[in-house]
């Protein structure tokens, strides 16, 4: 048995606090055990109880809108038993020894949809855990045994006298156990019975963005602050030569012009004389060698030829059977290549943070959007020149980050802390949407060849599966790439098979190192990998004369689930039914992260553009913990796809990117987005990833419509009107 104190400290066991008649708010819950005269007991790891029946559950998320910030409270609130309106959420601070995700490292890090699927059963059983310590006080306080008790919700019930006990009236004389309550001693809900897992509970996100009112970071308002933006290099290893600051000086409201290592800084009195002053200034960058001749159409062009080159051997990345003597044996072999240009993040809110180092650079205060708040505090102490231990971190919203906000540089967060040492003022430091771009980490784009033998009965024998792609880990978390064994494990997700019934599979990894900054952008290689695995899938269903869903029917023989989510696709895109003459459907499937999900699209060709009308999606994500949130989720998630799909591409000159801003990285707009109609299929005992799946069925879905419509393939994503025309 482990002793009290380490059970409020462990991150293996609940620690839970009762404050006597006051709603918790700013206490630290991951401090040690303390006491506070007549509010009692205020540590607290993931829950407090107030005296009035105010529960507070702390989130270990980020809220980037994608509503996690609800669920993991409310997985947390099932099990507890506790009336959803008495709850109120706030951020956990930023500990990860005891608010990391088990599903991520056991870091806290809001990345690849593991949010849900992390901390579940965690959170399951730590709510379980402070139901059990209610009923002991409840019982202690009756002299009656524990087990002639129940909860209701926000109530523990004596079953033979009827005798009810609020968990506020608990929370003013409840006492902490001895011990923490073992594992055997907690019994968590059957699923049949959740009054909150399962259904469509409103976000609480919501309202106060619809108010105006939710705290982003670009927001924050500190007396005395000093406005700042930030030129990065444009070339990753560079650093300014040589600064013309005279106009940018003479600017209105400019303060200072700093020229640091990697970076330039203007400091002013408002975000918009800095962003004016911006525009005046000139910096010339250090040359980097061969990255300063870096063109991104030839190295588009190398990726696939180094893909081709069988005489060149990858790296496996997945194996299975022998295809070698498969291919020297078949009859049939079919072969296609595809491609894709790199991409952008494209969050919506610019980058931004708020630092203030103070009382002569012991302190610092930091409010910032992160998706990785441990990052986020060692960047800036290790600027700052302070202990991790004396940086605070108000851990505000993000209005979009889809990974660029999870980088261990913090470059958007650096030169803040930077500035603010030299300064002793709180510094709001903005990015301009250019240097965003401009300074960007981006997906890398690939080149692949795939192979297929094709047997007597005309399925799949054989599988290879070659991608030529710079890993993102070898460029922005090197650290991180040694720790996973130098494995690709951003850019090869999506080319392994766990579903598709393929005897002999191989799949081979082409390192490239053009020295470009790349890094997770959302959905990882999952879209690019599926684009060349559903396509050729359709390629090959065309040459064989097989309807596209037959065929991967065919193949996912031994997927009930699978198949399902086919069925289901199927039946809500009414697939076989006859379309209009100017319209054709286009099918594709994806398992991610263990969700299973199939989608449709109707397009058309509107003045040589590719227009999505409408698209079908069927999903199983195991148990859907707020299912009108996983719609809300997959529908973004379309959404982001498609504009990966048309239209955003990254294109380099000299080692420079060419894009400036959205006039020319065009994102979908209103007027482009489908009617997109979503079916849930949840089934299992866990809810999987889903925040991302939308986005990897899009793509190829797509170029299977356009290929039925005008039997020609596009098999260089983006789809733009100009590749739409030539093919």
């Amino acid at each position: 048995m482990i002793s009290r104190r380490r059970f409020l400290q462990l991150t293996t066991g609940l620690t839970i606090g009762f404050t006597l008649g006051t709603t918790p708010g700013c206490g630290n819950p991951g401090s040690s055990l303390r006491t506070a005269g007549r509010d009692g007991f205020k540590p607290n790891a993931w829950v407090n109880i107030a005296g009035n029946g105010i529960v507070t559950i702390f989130s270990p998320v980020d809220e980037l809108g994608q509503g996690s910030t609800t669920a993991l409270p409310l997985i947390f609130a099932e099990e507890l038993d506790v009336v959803w309106d008495d709850v109120r959420i706030e951020m956990s601070p930023s500990e990860p020894e005891i608010y990391g995700n088990p599903g991520f490292f056991g870091l806290i890090y809001t990345a690849a949809s593991t949010a849900v699927s992390g901390y579940y059963q965690q959170l399951r059983y730590f709510g379980a855990q402070t139901r059990h310590i209610l009923l002991q006080n409840a019982a202690q306080k009756w002299q009656v045994p524990m087990t002639g008790l129940i909860t209701e919700p926000s109530l523990v019930v004596h079953k033979d006298s009827g005798r009810k006990m609020t968990y506020g009236e608990i929370a003013r004389f409840g006492t902490l156990p001895e011990d923490e309550p073992g594992i055997e001693s907690v019994s968590l809900k059957d699923p049949a019975d959740f009054r909150l897992i399962g259904h469509s509970i409103p976000r609480r996100d919501i309202p106060d963005k619809v108010a105006g009112a939710s705290n982003y970071a670009i927001n924050e308002r500190l007396p005395g602050m000093i406005y700042a933006t930030a030129v990065r290099a444009p070339v990753m290893g560079a650093g300014p030569v040589t600064v013309d600051d005279a106009a940018a000086r003479g600017a209105t409201g400019v303060r200072a012009i700093y020229k640091r290592e990697r970076s330039v800084v203007i400091a002013a009195d408002s975000t918009a004389a800095a962003l004016k002053a911006r525009r005046r200034l000139q910096v010339d960058w250090t040359a980097v060698g061969e990255v300063d001749d870096f063109d991104s159409d030839k190295a588009v062009r190398q990726h696939s030829e180094l893909a081709r080159d069988l005489s060149r051997k990858g790296e496996i990345w997945n194996q299975q059977g022998d295809v070698k003597p498969v291919f020297n044996a078949a009859d049939v072999v079919i072969e296609r290549a595809y491609q894709s240009d790199y991409v952008y993040h494209a969050q919506l809110e610019p980058l931004n943070s708020v630092v203030w180092v103070k009382d002569n650079g012991v302190d610092v205060e930091a409010w910032v959007g992160t998706q990785a708040p441990v990052y986020t505090i060692k960047a800036i102490a290790e600027t700052a020149g302070v202990e991790e231990s004396r940086v605070k971190l108000h851990r505000a919203m993000l209005g979009g980050g889809f990974g660029r906000r999870s980088i261990s540089e913090m470059d958007f967060v650096d030169d803040a802390a930077w500035l603010s040492k030299q300064t002793g003022r709180p510094v709001k430091l903005t990015w301009s949407r250019e240097d965003d771009i401009a300074a960007g980490w981006f997906k890398p784009a690939t080149g692949q060849f795939l192979r297929a033998c094709i047997d007597k009965q005309g399925n799949i024998d054989a599988w290879h599966h070659r991608v030529a792609v710079q890993e993102p880990l070898t460029t922005a978390e090197p650290a991180i790439y040694e720790s996973v064994g130098r494995r690709p494990v951003i850019s090869m997700p999506g080319t392994d098979h766990l579903e598709y019934g393929f005897p002999h599979q191989l799949v081979e990894h082409l390192p490239v190192e053009p020295g470009i900054r790349t890094f997770s952008v959302m959905a990882v290689g999952f879209t690019p990998n599926k684009f060349a695995v559903e396509s050729f899938m359709d390629e090959i269903a065309t040459q064989q004369n097989t309807d596209a869903l037959d065929f991967r029917m065919r193949h996912l023989k031994t997927s009930p689930r699978a198949q399902r989510v086919l069925d289901a696709v199927a039946t809500l895109s009414a697939w076989s039914a006859p379309r209009e003459n100017d319209h054709e459907l286009g099918l594709a499937f994806a398992e991610y992260h263990h969700t299973l999900i199939a989608g449709v699209v109707d397009m058309s060709l509107e003045q040589g553009r590719i227009k999505v009308h409408d698209v079908w999606v069927a999903i199983d994500p195991g148990v859907a913990v707020q299912p009108d949130n996983i719609r809300a989720q997959v529908m973004g998630a379309v959404v982001y796809g498609l504009g990966n799909a048309l239209t955003e591409r990254i294109t380099f000159k000299h080692g420079r990117v060419q894009q400036s801003n959205f006039n020319d990285y065009t994102l979908p707009a209103m007027a482009d987005t489908p009617r997109i109609r979503i079916e849930l299929l949840p089934g299992g005992d866990e809810p999987t990833a889903v925040g991302q799946t939308g986005a990897v069925l899009v793509a190829p879905a797509i170029v299977n419509a356009f290929a039925r419509l005008t039997g020609k393939r596009l098999r260089h994503m983006p789809f733009t009107r100009e590749r739409v025309s030539s093919v």
